[in-house]
């Protein structure tokens, strides 16, 4: 029996899924080579065009794929690019928590929903992700944001999540 249509589709686009996986992780070696040689975050960010955009990428990036890199780089096999980039964020702010445990810097409800919002916007801007991509690979990032989407928005994530074979 042939193969139907959809496993031909189903065959592409995870080959094309690995292929972009692997170049991240590439990109990242890369990243850290360049670093270890000496070249400044800066230098390394302003001369990185994220083609989605247009624009080089902030310092910030560069720092947050090093920090990938670090802590997942050696591992057989590595996360998926977007699942390690999304537990380094979530580690960042959950390193923060003691703080705010303790009374210093405790934001408002407000506060932590904009920045959810903020992440949102820096994971479209920076790193070009689509909105579907922002739903799909973002969802450990929203945290409590998600009761606070518009029905649109809620359904948009219900969607991915679905589609994710998340519960």
């Amino acid at each position: 029996m042939a193969e139907s249509k959809l496993n031909r589709m189903e065959r592409s686009i995870v080959a094309a899924e690995d292929s972009a996986e692997d170049a991240r992780w590439l990109q990242a070696e890369e990243v850290v080579r360049r670093l270890g040689a000496g070249e400044k975050q800066a230098d390394i960010a302003s001369s990185w065009i994220n083609l989605r955009v247009g624009k080089s990428y902030p310092q910030a990036h560069v720092s947050r794929v090093k920090r990938v890199w670090a802590a997942h780089g050696s591992e057989n096999p590595r996360p998926a690019w977007a699942t390690a980039l999304a537990g380094l964020e979530a580690t960042s702010r959950s390193e923060r928590a003691p703080a705010q445990a303790h009374g210093h810097d405790d934001p408002s409800e407000d506060q932590h929903d904009s920045e959810a919002r903020a992440e949102v916007e820096r994971l479209r801007q920076e790193l070009g992700w689509s909105r579907a991509d922002v739903l799909k690979f973002g969802r450990p990032l929203f945290g409590r944001y998600a009761s606070n989407l518009s029905e649109d928005e809620a359904h948009q994530l219900a969607t991915a999540m679905r589609a994710g074979g998340a519960a």
